[in-house]
């Protein structure tokens, strides 16, 4: 029992190595050195670097594209007041709040759920959720900057 569980770990890694290394990943596309991490990638701990690399770099993107929309709310203060432009600013930073508890707590669990060993798929899934999260959410603060710039 204890060599299948083996098996399929190692299956799973080798073909998790394979997927980082996909020319459909959006990171290998968009993320600067995350081709080149991927394709020296070995080991659980080397997809894990990788993917964490893509999260840096969207949580960069993400940071600029937080400042953007809190410009924007400023933006509305000449149309419809300071206490407009204060309410949206405050909405974000509750938004921005309460998805980043949302990421981080559903990061962990992605990480512990199935024992979370240092060698376990969680560990990998768990680091690839906090990077596509945070891709998906610099987007949409991005998308929702260029509607407003319209």
């Amino acid at each position: 029992m204890k060599f299948s569980g083996v098996a399929a770990l190692l299956s799973a890694v080798f073909l998790c190595s394979s997927a980082v290394a996909d020319s459909d990943n959006p990171y290998e596309k968009e993320v600067p050195g995350y081709k080149e991490c991927a394709d020296r990638a070995e080991a659980t701990r080397d997809i894990v670097e990788c993917i964490d690399l893509a999260a840096k770099y969207y949580d960069r993107k993400l940071n600029d594209n937080y400042k953007a929309a809190m410009k924007q709310c400023d933006a509305r203060a000449e149309d419809d007041g300071k206490a407009a432009a204060e309410q949206c600013k405050a909405k974000l930073k509750e938004a921005e709040k309460a998805w980043i508890k949302y990421r981080d707590l559903m990061a962990e669990y992605l990480s512990q759920v199935n024992g979370g060993s240092v060698a376990s798929m969680d560990l990998i899934e768990s680091s690839d959720f906090v990077a596509d999260t945070t891709r998906n959410q610099a987007a949409y603060l991005e998308a929702a900057d260029e509607e407003e710039n319209e």
